[in-house]
């Protein structure tokens, strides 16, 4: 039970940093160009590949891939 809530934090924070990266852009496109990328949707997209990026950068490491 306790490695499945490490392994839930560990998603989770992937997640949660994938999140920002997409703020920090959605941030620099708007005060530097002028229009807005960020919406429901892409955070929504951000959150799903930062799980994703997680799984797959584990098993690259590990030498699965």
């Amino acid at each position: 039970m306790q490695n499945l809530l490490i392994r839930f934090l560990e998603i989770a924070l992937f997640g949660l940093v994938f999140a920002g990266i997409y703020w920090v852009v959605g941030f620099f496109c708007k005060s530097t160009f002028g229009f807005e990328i960020r919406s429901e949707r892409g955070y929504t997209i951000a959150v799903f590949a930062g799980c994703i990026s997680r799984i797959i950068i584990v098993k690259f490491l590990s030498g699965q891939y």
